[in-house]
């Protein structure tokens, strides 16, 4: 008798213990990306591989996405780095399902403080597109903000001048660039190619200026592309001249 008592509870705990985890929205439910595509589908072969990347770099948004579950799923080819860069040509082509993607792959990149900073600008644009709303109110929340406190600083805090930023004002700037702002991101590439050359980071931030919607941005840094070697960024470089070009408002520095 003591033995099927016993025997009753072990199986009422193990049947409390799998309910708890079915019904608990855990990190993997709540993370889990819209449309994931299972490893045995994921893999794309050399010829296909290249040709969906040549597709994602003009600007096609699935190819992007394809290529960035590819990286992050294939366990031949798996590279979170890769992932995450076409995860983020994938959101600059506007797919919303690859920029929850990229979210979960950078939020718990703590120690990187760029990605850190920058996924706020991605969950923020996230709720404005009225997109998985309720994960990334999750996200925001865990992370210590909310919608209000997570949207872009406003153009108050900048000014258009960069010939004479200190350390602390280039400190602003970035954090206000990476979280969203426009003038910010511009003034910090300009910075970068005129004051303090650095061709790596005047890249780096006239393409954060670019996925903020800065139009000069967009056709600087479409130059700065088109003007290189490698025939991906010659291609890269076209897109981002013809997204400017089709804003028509842009301002030819």
């Amino acid at each position: 008798m003591k033995l099927n008592k016993l025997r009753m509870l072990i199986f009422v705990f193990l049947f409390v213990g799998v309910l708890v985890m079915c019904t608990r929205k855990t990190d993997e439910s709540i993370t889990h990306e819209r449309g994931f595509i299972l490893n045995a589908r994921a893999m794309l072969e050399d010829d296909e591989l290249s040709r969906k990347k040549l597709e994602a770099l003009k600007g096609e948004p699935e190819a992007a996405h394809r290529i960035a579950v590819h990286f992050r799923l294939d366990y031949k080819a798996r590279n979170p780095d890769e992932s995450i860069q076409w995860y983020t040509i994938a959101v600059e082509n506007g797919h919303l399902d690859a920029q929850y993607g990229l979210t979960l792959m950078i939020v718990n990149r703590e120690n990187d403080e760029n990605f850190r900073v920058r996924r706020f600008f991605w969950l923020y644009t996230m709720f404005i597109n009225d997109y998985r709303i309720e994960e990334t109110e999750i996200w925001l929340t865990r992370l210590g903000y909310t919608f209000d406190t997570a949207k872009p600083p406003d153009d108050s805090n900048f000014h258009n001048g960069y010939s004479q930023l200190n350390e602390s004002q280039l400190e602003l700037y970035k954090d206000g660039a990476l979280r969203g702002n426009k003038r910010a991101a511009f003034v910090l590439g300009k910075y970068y190619s005129e004051i303090q050359i650095d061709n790596d980071l005047s890249e780096y931030w006239h393409r954060i200026g670019a996925q903020n919607g800065n139009l000069e941005c967009q056709y600087i840094l479409g130059q700065i592309l088109h003007n290189k070697d490698n025939e991906h960024d010659q291609v890269r470089g076209d897109f981002w001249l013809r997204k400017a070009k089709e804003s028509r408002s842009v301002n030819l520095l």
